[in-house]
């Protein structure tokens, strides 16, 4: 098995036909979790009417899939041009798993402040 990061879903996705088919499942099961948290700020910004924050968070979201994306080619180009003793797609499903799972934890944490609040957000 390849070096994928530690997840509760991994071994459902370990079920695959093949190793195409694992990183797909991985990389689909750890964007299933930001994109929930994401769409739950959003409802909770939207819900406050908080526009500007929303239209912020929409452009954040924008550029941090852009971010992870390149950043996790930049992983596979550097596994692929050296000795990783594995195959450069694992870097790479390896790396956008981490992103997705930070990006996740960020969105949650977000959300937990600015329900606290009654108005706005409390970031504290």
């Amino acid at each position: 098995m390849a070096l994928f990061s530690i997840s509760a879903f991994a071994e459902d996705c370990e079920k695959q036909p093949n190793m195409g088919a694992v990183r797909a499942c991985l990389e689909n099961k750890s964007a299933s979790g930001f994109e929930t948290q994401y769409g739950a700020l959003m409802n909770v910004l939207n819900r406050k009417k908080l526009n500007e924050a929303a239209n912020a968070l929409k452009e954040s979201q924008t550029a941090w899939l852009e971010y992870r994306n390149t950043t996790c080619r930049y992983t596979y180009h550097i596994a692929v041009s050296g000795n990783t003793n594995g195959y450069p797609q694992d870097f790479q499903t390896n790396c956008i798993v981490d992103f997705d799972s930070s990006r996740e934890k960020i969105l949650t944490r977000y959300i937990k402040s600015c329900e606290k609040s009654k108005t706005g957000c409390d970031l504290k």
